[in-house]
């Protein structure tokens, strides 16, 4: 869950190892040792990398609920050996993400010099990571237990190979000083070293760590406590700026997003009604002041079309990095022989933010089933997982996306919004998932972005416009205040159009479902016109 929070989270762990250096300070002066600046640093980097241990796995925004508890959950051991030729992420990502915890836990504590202690320590961490994914979407698994353990094991033995290394230099140093006999007073009173001093060389070395078995689980508890509560601030200090990506000082609109069908409509003074706009329903909101201004059947079940995407993007942010590859494969063959493309092959290979725009510009059906199926093994935590069998688990994952959000009165089946029997959504629920994306500024600013050209990690190049003409300066419909967000249309469900803007600091939205190709257009801006847009 790669989100907004993380600075919060960074800074709550780095807080977090303030208050184990200053208990550390203490105990050191205690037992009259003189710890260093590295010592402090030490402590200071095992608390952050902790808080990115923690952000990555266990962050409060995960999701946590009681009906999550066991759903995904593989007590098979050493089955991750059998996908480490198509998945070596899962394999090598797990040793590599616990080898800092080894060594910094070595270097640090001579109590965990011991290899007894440092892998109680990994395997210890690891468990708690793992009970509380046992509440999250995501999946618990016992080879990541004995991964993290393992992992944990290679930390400790840089960090001994370290220590062996840095005592070996000192004592040779030592000895060259000892093996200089002539004007042997003179280098001392110079600084030369005494021809003693490498057993003491060697002792205060062991003298600058201290015996403290705490260490790890207290950086640990300090660290959790701290993220706990910043997760459960309320986060409009983290946001962005919706149409640049960067920090605006001020939150765009507020982050508690309520049931929207649940609030009165403001209609504002204008010459709009429900007459005189095509859309079947319509909604619009200002987002900062969570105020309804319009609202017209905006309880009624529609089609999505392909505003669905929106909910697809957001479900794969819970569990994929956008930085992760993902190898294309006939699951893009699954897509009607009518739906909108983005020209994706089996065999090629992208990012998962290459995804996202070849998702959400082109609206790129194609794109939707292959980021599906990614994240549905990913959730499964399967990579051999069947296409089907991995879309079932991501559907399942968006309708408890949507659930959360607050979209009550939607069910979904497919991740492109193709029509289907038993897919449904209300625009009122679809702003509940619009103003969610407006909250991820990488979600948000790839739905702003009217072009996009990127070369795949397979070679191949692509080009893709956004479908959104309100972004297109060469069109009719052109509104520089519009910062995205999504084109729909089917048979079922006509014309849509999921749009947010910004004017004089606040930040509206508008649901448009079941217009025409025009009135889409020219339904969203008579709505923005009501605000002065």
């Amino acid at each position: 869950m790669w989100d907004v929070c993380r600075p919060a989270y960074l800074l709550a762990g780095l807080l977090a190892g303030i208050a184990v250096a200053l208990r550390q300070r203490a105990i050191w002066q205690k037992n009259g040792q003189r710890p260093s600046v590295a010592q402090y640093a030490g402590v200071l980097l095992l608390a952050v990398y902790m808080a990115v241990v923690f952000s990555l796995t266990i962050a409060p925004d995960y999701g946590y609920a009681l009906h999550n508890f066991g759903r995904n959950i593989n007590l098979v051991p050493l089955r991750v050996l059998a996908t480490i030729a198509e998945n070596p992420l899962n394999f090598w990502g797990n040793l590599l993400m616990f080898m800092p915890l080894g060594l910094l836990a070595c270097l640090l504590s001579r109590r965990y010099r011991r290899a007894g202690w440092c892998l109680l320590a990994g395997a210890g961490l690891s468990l708690f990571i793992e009970l509380c994914q046992l509440f999250t979407p995501r999946a618990s698994d016992i080879d990541d237990l004995l991964m993290n353990t393992l992992g944990t094991a290679l930390g400790w033995a840089t960090g001994r190979l370290l220590l062996a290394l840095t005592a070996g230099r000192k004592a040779n140093s030592a000895q060259k000083c000892a093996a200089r006999p002539a004007n042997a007073g003179q280098r001392l009173r110079q600084g030369a070293c005494p021809a003693n001093s490498a057993p003491s060389s060697a002792r205060r070395l062991q003298r600058r760590s201290c015996r403290d078995s705490a260490l790890v689980p207290l950086t640990a508890a300090c660290v959790a406590g701290a993220m706990l509560f910043a997760g459960l601030l309320p986060k409009e200090a983290f946001l962005f700026s919706a149409d640049s990506g960067a920090s605006s000082g001020e939150p765009s609109f507020s982050t508690d997003v309520p049931v929207l069908s649940s609030l009165p409509a403001q209609h504002i003074e204008s010459s709009i009604s429900p007459a005189a706009l095509e859309a079947a329903s319509a909604l619009l909101l200002d987002l900062t002041s969570q105020t309804t201004l319009y609202a017209s059947h905006e309880t009624d079940p529609v089609a999505p079309a392909s505003t669905t995407k929106l909910l697809t993007a957001l479900t794969a942010w819970d569990f994929c990095a956008p930085n992760e590859i993902v190898s294309i494969g006939q699951e893009v063959t699954y897509i009607a022989a009518d739906a909108s493309r983005a020209g994706l092959m089996p065999g090629e290979e992208l990012t998962v933010e290459q995804l996202y725009h070849a998702m959400l510009l082109p609206s790129g059906n194609d794109a939707a089933y292959a980021l599906a199926v990614y994240a549905g093994r990913r959730i499964s935590d399967d990579d051999s997982l069947s296409i089907e069998a991995a879309l079932d688990t991501f559907i399942a994952a968006m309708n408890d996306k949507a659930a959360a959000l607050g979209a009550s009165n939607s069910h979904f089946v497919c991740p492109d919004g193709y029509d289907a029997d038993g897919q449904y959504t209300t625009a009122a629920d679809l702003a509940c998932i619009a103003a969610a994306v407006l909250r991820q500024p990488l979600l948000s600013e790839i739905c702003g972005t009217l072009s996009f050209s990127d070369t795949w990690p397979s070679g191949e190049q692509a080009s893709f416009t956004n479908t959104n003409f309100l972004l297109d300066p060469t069109s009719e419909y052109y509104d520089p205040a519009v910062i995205g967000l999504k084109t729909g249309r089917s048979s079922a469900a006509g014309c849509c159009l999921v749009a947010a803007a910004k004017h004089g600091g606040d930040t509206y939205l508008t649901i448009v479902m079941g217009s025409s190709e025009t009135g889409r257009w020219t339904d969203t801006r008579a709505l923005f016109a009501c605000v002065g847009l």
